[in-house]
């Protein structure tokens, strides 16, 4: 059903969520979500989706949801080839702790300032995470569910490139001082990522930018991002990747 919104329907007695065509749904006031998911990356190589959500604590959390279930079966994808791709052993227990205790620190920090406008956006972020989890493992097959340090790792992809040298130094390539000039020159260019051009009219009156993304064929199973979040309080579409509730390339209109 490539044109059907989906919305998500949630109550609180059960503490459980499920799926429905919007069409189908009588208000009763436990649904503030939906959404619609183009699966058209055969086609060009991109799934599409659009979110819409109120700006309450549930409209966050089951916009995480209706997205995690439409989506369930691409981000286990996507999960399991960047896995394998980014640990040739599984991460070591000083990485896991650490990115368990940022999340709860995080949780934490939402919940003490629950009146300042920027916990919270973060406690409204943490809830959509909460909802993608819950979507994707509603949806999954047997055998294909996720569990939260794993959906955390991915969400944290971009920011291991500095986690894992901190948690597990032994792990780190890049050596300083015990590695010779060309070793080091070797392994830095097999580190850096992505490539930049930036042109200048002559009289300044326009600028070009041109961006080239040096990675690996793992990152190309892609969802482009039109979310309508928080009221309409949070309008933008983006490019990512199933399960991220953000870019990652950084970009954003």
């Amino acid at each position: 059903d490539n044109d059907v919104y989906w919305s998500a329907v949630c109550h609180p007695e059960s503490a459980s969520c499920s799926l429905v065509k919007k069409s189908d749904l009588m208000d009763d006031g436990h649904s503030h979500a939906y959404a619609m998911y183009k699966d058209e990356i055969s086609k060009d190589g991109w799934g599409k989706i659009w979110v819409h959500g109120d700006d309450s604590d549930a409209g966050w959390y089951q916009a995480g949801f209706v997205e995690g279930s439409l989506t369930s079966l691409r981000v286990y994808q996507h999960f399991q080839s960047w896995y394998a791709y980014q640990f040739s052993t599984p991460p070591s227990a000083e990485t896991v702790d650490f990115i368990l205790a940022q999340y709860e620190y995080a949780v934490q920090l939402a919940a003490q300032h629950p009146e300042d406008p920027y916990y919270r956006r973060v406690g409204q972020v943490l809830a959509q995470f909460e909802g993608m989890l819950a979507g994707i493992n509603y949806a999954a097959e047997s055998g294909e569910s996720m569990t939260k340090l794993e959906l955390l790792l991915l969400e944290a992809s971009g920011d291991l490139y500095d986690i894992l040298p901190a948690t597990s130094p032994s792990q780190f390539k890049l050596q300083f001082g015990r590695l010779g000039a060309q070793e080091f020159h070797d392994e830095w260019h097999r580190s850096v990522s992505c490539s930049a051009l930036i042109k200048m009219k002559a009289d300044a009156s326009d600028l070009w930018a041109g961006h080239a993304t040096w990675t690996s064929y793992v990152n190309m199973l892609r969802v482009y991002k039109n979310y309508d979040l928080g009221g309409g309080a949070l309008q933008s579409s983006h490019s990512s990747k199933p399960g991220m509730v953000y870019s990652k390339d950084d970009f954003y209109t």
